[in-house]
């Protein structure tokens, strides 16, 4: 296995390019940005918390940025609401069985329920439809954690089972659909 799928997972583009994703201005925010973590801000993001409530669900933003530096596969991404850092995920395209995951995806606990979870969560969708190669992400989460669970389902993902490892599984499938032709044959 990759990485402990502790808590959420999927996979990689945009970091590689440096470009920011932005949002088209639905929804609660402005201006929803991916950037990569890197010397400039990984020590904001490792500081990001969630509530204590829900630490059992998410490993630290500071494990996930170590964990990136072993394993090269993986993309840290800090989510910000125009210029203030407002999450994290991490995503990859995991080795073992070649499909993109998303490992982490978090809210820091002082910006939670205001939608920036869903607008972040709606931009990486974003950034990964543009992503050659890929037709899905993955995400595992704990059964106890009903309210991921529902933001998920409620981006597109469908539910897939139960992982070696404990947690529920989702997909999204970001596969096109053939094009029908203009002109029939017949």
């Amino acid at each position: 296995m990759l990485t402990s799928r502790r808590a959420n997972a999927c996979p990689i583009l945009a970091a590689e390019s440096g470009s920011n994703w932005t949002s088209d201005g639905s929804g609660p925010t402005k201006t929803i940005v991916l950037r990569p973590v890197g010397s400039d801000n990984w020590e904001e993001a490792a500081g990001l918390k969630v509530r204590d409530d829900q630490s059992d669900f998410v490993a630290p933003n500071v494990w996930s940025i170590a964990e990136s530096k072993f394993y090269d596969a993986l993309r840290p991404m800090a989510i910000y609401d125009d210029e203030t850092m407002v999450g994290f995920l991490m995503y990859g395209l995991d080795p073992q069985d070649g499909q993109y995951w998303l490992f982490r995806f978090m809210i820091d606990q002082r910006f939670q329920g205001r939608g920036l979870g869903r607008a972040a969560l709606n931009r990486f969708i974003d950034l990964l439809k543009r992503t050659p190669g890929c037709t899905g992400v993955n995400v595992g989460y704990d059964p106890a954690n009903a309210p991921a669970e529902r933001l998920y389902l409620s981006a597109g993902f469908q539910k897939t089972g139960v992982a070696a490892w404990g947690e529920l599984t989702a997909r999204h499938d970001l596969s096109r659909p053939e094009e029908e032709p203009l002109i029939s044959d017949q």
